[in-house]
């Protein structure tokens, strides 16, 4: 074997590597997601799957339901769930996810809008409500 040529082993170890280490990058996102009061439902149906599909994947989604607004964290690629949250569970993400707050007297503008984590308006897609209950 020449020096230039990879062994088969040691490229299927660092793509199984690189690959962990996604899915395990996801798991921290998906329960700090939980920690902050969204609720993890179990996409377990190929009809709730294909619902899923149709938001964003991995990515904060609003919708409104009678007058309340709902974000939606759509990841059907590694826990097979959506997790739902109301405006506190956006809020305590931000803040969990967010440096800490200023010292007092700090006047620099600090932190986000939680409304600004959201990347998707899910309001025009169709037959996702059942995923809300």
């Amino acid at each position: 074997m020449s020096s230039m040529q990879i062994h088969p082993r040691i490229l299927l170890t660092l793509a199984f590597g690189l690959l962990g280490g996604a899915a395990q990058g996801q798991e921290a996102i998906d329960m700090k997601l939980v920690q902050a009061g969204f609720t993890m439902r179990s996409v377990d149906t190929p009809e709730m799957m294909e619902r899923a599909r149709r938001l964003p994947q991995r990515r904060i989604a609003s919708r409104m339901k009678d007058g309340q607004s709902y974000y939606l964290y759509a990841d059907v690629d590694y826990c097979k769930c959506i997790l739902v949250g109301n405006q506190q569970a956006l809020q305590a993400y931000r803040d969990m996810a967010l440096p800490p707050v200023a010292l007092p007297g700090d006047t620099a503008p600090r932190g986000v809008n939680p409304e600004n984590l959201v990347m998707f308006d899910a309001n025009g897609l169709y037959g996702i409500d059942d995923l809300l209950r």
